[in-house]
């Protein structure tokens, strides 16, 4: 019988389930499955994150950029989303598991841990022209999703300290190096 190795790490929900970001973003069919195998292979559990955009606005929502998201009742569900996930790792780590870390996902509004999509003029519009145009002119930019800054205060106002990695959807060989040399 084989040996727990009591190591958990919690993810970004897309990276296990990319249904649930907006259609026509997808990077791949269905999961980051290079990350999790590696993962795997070095005895991690693995803790899928609710999504904020999803839970607040459903399946078949249009694209947003950080800015609309910026307001207090959806930093409010943030913190209840991630409510129930805190009081497990509390109760993993006061058990005797490891809670190396999380990964969030670069670019987006919510879970981007050093740059966001960003866009000046979304302010809602009626006609998909404007809507397109909108999409073009959004930008990734240096900051932190909503979802971060929320999970960071909640986690600091508990006195938990993990690491915070960040998958780059298009260059996910950069998080595969750097989880390879420290996990």
């Amino acid at each position: 019988m084989a040996t727990r190795a009591k190591k958990i790490i919690l993810l970004s929900h897309c990276i296990l389930n990319v249904n649930s970001k907006v259609e026509g973003k997808d990077p791949v069919p269905g999961a980051q499955s290079d990350i999790l195998n590696l993962l795997i292979e070095k005895g991690y559990g693995l803790i899928q994150l609710p999504c904020p955009e999803m839970s607040y606005f459903g399946i078949s929502r249009w694209a947003h950029v950080r800015d609309q998201f910026d307001f207090p009742i959806f930093r409010k569900h943030c913190r209840k989303i991630f409510k129930p996930i805190l009081m497990q790792v509390q109760d993993y780590l006061n058990n005797g598991y490891e809670v190396d870390g999380i990964i969030f996902v670069e670019g987006s509004p919510c879970c981007g841990l050093n740059k966001v999509t960003k866009g000046e003029n979304w302010k809602g519009v009626n006609d998909t022209e404007s809507y397109a145009q909108l999409l073009a002119e959004s930008t990734k930019v240096e900051g932190e999703g909503i979802f971060v800054q929320e999970v960071k205060k909640l986690l600091a106002k508990n006195n938990l300290e993990l690491n915070l990695y960040v998958l780059n959807e298009k260059q996910p060989e950069l998080l595969l190096e750097e989880l390879t040399k420290k996990l």
